[in-house]
């Protein structure tokens, strides 16, 4: 056993000033964090002629901050910043090191928990105790894992495209249940008096892990689902101090950024009382005009996010106004038909939801499976070279 230290150079990111950090445009690529990861190597975004620490082509790029743990290969050398550190391989090859990490993800993920940031040092990848073994037996980890992994990574992707078709299917069903089903009526004339509001401006220095109230996040809305992700709080004090707005049962929350932009839920009864963030615009629906549920499933349609996209411009990119949210149009009908439509679309998009649930529970198993598999691999309970030489004779 060796440390990584030994074995490797760590070099800990480092964030240049924002002013340098610019959209890519052929210079030098600059990587924040995980959010530029892409399958293998980075998908980069932005770039920075004079970013403090390099990334070199062939490292091992690491997570250090939520996700921690999460690894790329540097396919190209990349300027990185605090949310990431490089992997540098001395005594081993870059492949082996990869997979080390990969083994060592959970380790270093139970060094984050707890933190209030949840965050490692490039110091904590450094002390992480691994086999280095002789370049000979890491060639052959290396090719065993290659194969075997590939197999899982396929089952994978075929059930990621099985989830994306039945997101379709649902995405078409609701579309077809509401598609010219009434007078097209602009949002913010179906909500009560004063029931069409952006949620509360409330920043770090205003929120109290231990405080009696809920502030729900752009998490927490889900595409006709509420996902309660989140465990964001304020206190009573603050509550009124800054005013905030207490959410109701029925609430419709539309998320005013991606991903999707616009997309809407409702509020289920047992989180009335919350708050939620000012990037969340809130819609209290006229029971008298129409029926919560429908109108979230109208606001998911294709009709309805296509509207929204239009509403973007320059200035408000990946972002839309409540204003431009309220112009909205959407076919509403009667009252009972409208009860109709959504008591149907809860059923159908509960069979479809059911069997995504069931995709995703294999997807599941079989990233167990791969990280189970690594973890074996790269410290010797598999004998590599036996499964190697069964597999060339199957």
């Amino acid at each position: 056993m060796s440390l990584i230290k030994h074995a490797c150079r760590v070099i800990a990111g480092q964030s240049p000033s924002g002013d340098d950090v610019t959209d890519l445009d052929g210079g030098m690529p600059f990587l924040q964090g995980k959010a530029e990861f892409g399958s293998h190597s980075p998908e980069p975004r932005y770039e920075c002629a004079t970013a403090p620490k390099i990334a070199p082509r062939g490292s091992v790029l690491v997570s250090v901050r939520a996700p921690v743990g999460a690894v790329n290969m540097a396919d190209r050398a990349y300027g990185i910043g605090r949310g990431l550190a490089a992997v540098v391989p001395a005594r081993a090859s870059a492949v082996y090191v990869r997979y080390l990490m990969e083994a060592r993800a959970p380790y270093l993920r139970s060094l984050a928990t707890g933190s209030t940031f949840e965050a490692i040092a490039a110091a904590d990848i450094g002390g992480i105790a691994v086999p280095v073994e002789p370049l000979s037996e890491q060639q052959a980890i290396e090719d065993y894992l290659d194969r075997e992994t590939a197999k899982i990574d396929t089952l994978i992707e075929k059930q990621t495209t099985m989830i994306e078709r039945l997101r379709e299917r649902q995405a078409a069903v609701i579309s077809t249940a509401v598609a010219d089903r009434g007078d097209a009526v602009t949002l913010a004339s179906l909500s009560q008096r004063g029931g069409f509001f952006d949620g509360d401006w409330v920043e770090s220095k205003d929120q109290d892990p231990q405080g009696e109230i809920r502030l729900l996040q752009l998490a927490d809305v889900g595409d006709g689902q509420f996902r309660d992700r989140s465990d964001r709080r304020v206190n009573a004090a603050t509550f009124a101090r800054l005013r905030c707005s207490a959410l109701r049962a029925d609430d419709i929350l539309i998320a005013r950024m991606p991903d999707p932009l616009g997309r809407a839920c409702v509020l289920p009864s047992d989180q009335a009382g919350a708050i939620t963030v000012v990037d969340v615009a809130v819609l209290r629906v006229d029971h008298a005009r129409a029926v919560p549920k429908y109108v979230m499933y109208a606001l998911n349609s294709a009709a309805a996010r296509s509207a929204i996209e239009v509403q973007q411009d320059g200035a408000t990119r990946q972002r839309i106004p409540r204003k431009k949210l309220g112009k909205i149009a959407l076919p509403v009908p009667p009252l009972d038909e409208q009860r109709e439509i959504a008591a149907y679309l809860d059923r159908e998009t509960a069979k479809i939801d059911n069997l995504i649930a069931k995709v995703e529970r294999h997807i599941e198993l079989a990233k167990e499976r791969r990280a189970a598999l690594i973890t074996a691999a790269v410290t010797g309970q598999i004998d590599v070279t036996t499964s190697t030489q069964s597999g060339d004779a199957a």
